[in-house]
C-alpha cells in the first residue's frame, strides 16, 4: 500500500510552523490556484505539474509540498477560502504523528535551524 503522503507534505507543514516565507527574494510566484473537494489541498499548476498547497500566509505566501515556498500574485479575495481548504486538509496531516515528528526532526537537523529561534533577536528570549 502506497502512502496518501509523502514527506514533502509533512516538510511543507513544519516549514509553515516554523520558517518565514523568504520576502526578499521571493522567487517562484503563481497566481492560480486549484480548490478541490473538502479536505484535499488546494493545488497549484507549475510547468504542467500540480503541486499541493499545505498552507497559506495571511500575505499569500504558500507552503508547497515537493517545491517549498511559493508568492501567491492572484485576487486576494479568495486567500481566506483557500486557508480553510488547507487547515481543513491539514488535519490529515496531523493525525499521522509518527511522519510529522521525523519532519520536525528533519527540521531541526538542519543546518541553518536554530534550536530557539526567539533568543536570537534580544537577550531576553523575546521579539524586539
Amino acid at each position: 500500500m502506497t502512502a496518501k503522503y509523502d514527506d514533502s507534505y509533512f516538510d511543507a507543514l513544519t516549514r509553515l510552523a516554523y520558517d518565514p516565507p523568504p520576502i526578499t527574494c521571493p522567487g517562484l510566484t503563481v497566481s492560480v490556484i486549484r480548490i478541490r473537494p473538502p479536505g484535499a489541498f488546494p493545488e497549484i499548476l507549475v510547468e504542467d505539474q500540480l503541486y499541493p498547497v499545505i498552507g497559506v500566509t495571511a500575505t499569500g505566501w504558500l507552503s508547497t509540498a515537493q517545491l517549498g515556498w511559493c508568492q501567491y500574485i492572484g485576487d486576494p479575495a479568495p486567500l481566506p477560502q483557500i486557508t480553510r481548504a488547507c487547515n481543513l486538509a491539514q488535519q490529515e496531516l496531523i493525525k499521522e504523528g509518527d511522519k510529522l515528528k521525523a519532519a520536525i526532526a528533519r527540521y531541526a537537523a538542519r543546518d541553518d535551524a536554530s534550536t530557539d529561534t526567539a533568543s536570537r533577536y534580544t537577550h531576553a528570549g523575546a521579539r524586539p
